[in-house]
């Protein structure tokens, strides 16, 4: 067991121990943990997994209190801020809940577990990142298995009331109160981190074609014959991408290559890194599928249909506000660089 020092970098299996909050738990395998000297956090970062784990304490003294206080976003960052899935479970002494990380246009999944403890601060363990969400439910629910608590030793000039909800910090790490700041609920997230902002959906609704119909048509056939002649042929791209500063970020671009004849071809690369203090880590990957698309009318909304290789079918909203496509509430770009079709 070593005393968590800001600057220092752990590697995974070492157990960390936070004496003035009486509080140990083990880095994950895989994974390095410091306390970057800029940052206020525990941080964890893997160079074969992208995404992020930190540590944090909380103030509330029961169950609860603490299920009350994840009711509302809390806030992570600057302009980053987690939001609870749903009522949190509780297993005493541990509060447990699948969360969404968001910087104010879409979301990256995770899951938080906390300790909750009368004799001294509890611990929150929040994962998320670009990986499934079942990774971070394992190594945050590791994390709360190798945790153990002691009587806490403040330091001599530590004040003996403890703000609400401060981060976790070592020896000479910095505390910060993470106070109550707006930010959209869960239900109304993008599925995606956008690099664009879309217009109102409502608004956008009323313009759901990238034509403008003929009054003698059919309604339902010219919405779906535009959006042949808009999509057919095409690339439709869409780009995500994030970046804290210092600590690093990560990117993801997506691919549909939609043929006239009614096939696609699905290309995605990613990319993901984190900086700590002596080290970094970065990761990448590749993937690709293949099927057929279509576009069907349901009322006066237009719905992208793709029925996968394997089996599986997705339908995806279509919208267009005169010089931008969006699916799902999303931007993405359609360009003519469709290769991939012969």
């Amino acid at each position: 067991m070593v005393e968590a020092v800001s600057g220092q970098v752990y590697p995974g299996g070492t157990r960390v121990e936070f004496l003035d909050m009486g509080l140990s738990f083990v880095v994950p395998e895989g994974w390095l943990g410091s306390i970057p000297e800029d940052s206020d956090a525990f941080v964890m970062g893997s160079e074969t997994q992208p995404g992020v784990i930190i540590a944090l304490t909380h103030g509330a003294e029961t169950a609860d209190e603490l299920v009350e206080n994840l009711a509302d976003p809390m806030p992570l960052d600057e302009g980053v801020t987690l939001h609870a899935q749903g009522r949190p479970v509780v297993e005493p002494p541990w509060v447990k809940v699948a969360i969404l990380v968001t910087n104010g246009t879409g979301y990256l999944p995770g899951y938080l577990m906390a300790l909750v403890r009368a004799d001294g601060p509890g611990a929150l363990y929040i994962g998320f990142g670009q990986g499934a969400p079942q990774l971070f439910q394992r190594l945050v629910s590791g994390m709360a298995a190798s945790t153990q608590t002691s009587a806490p030793r403040p330091d001599p000039g530590t004040p003996e009331t403890q703000q609400p909800l401060p981060l976790l910090r070592g020896r000479g790490g910095p505390e910060v109160r993470l106070g109550d700041t707006p930010a959209p609920q869960p239900q109304d997230l993008p599925l995606y981190l956008s690099m664009d902002k879309p217009e109102d959906m409502a608004e956008r609704r009323s313009r759901n074609t990238p034509g403008d119909a003929p009054s003698d048509a059919s309604k339902a056939q010219f919405l779906v014959q535009q959006w042949l002649k808009h999509l057919g042929g095409k690339k439709v791209s869409f780009l995500e991408s994030y970046s804290s500063g210092a600590s690093g970020g990560y990117s993801i671009r997506r691919d549909y290559y939609l043929c006239s004849d009614g096939r696609f071809v699905f290309r995605e690369s990613n990319s993901a890194a984190i900086y700590v203090p002596g080290a970094s880590a970065s990761s990448g990957g590749l993937s690709s599928g293949e099927g057929r698309w279509r576009v069907l009318a349901q009322g006066e909304q237009a719905v992208l249909e793709l029925t996968w290789s394997d089996g599986r079918v997705a339908q995806r909203l279509l919208e267009y506000d005169g010089s931008r496509t969006f699916i799902d509430g999303e931007r993405w770009y359609v360009t003519e660089e469709n290769d991939m079709c012969g």
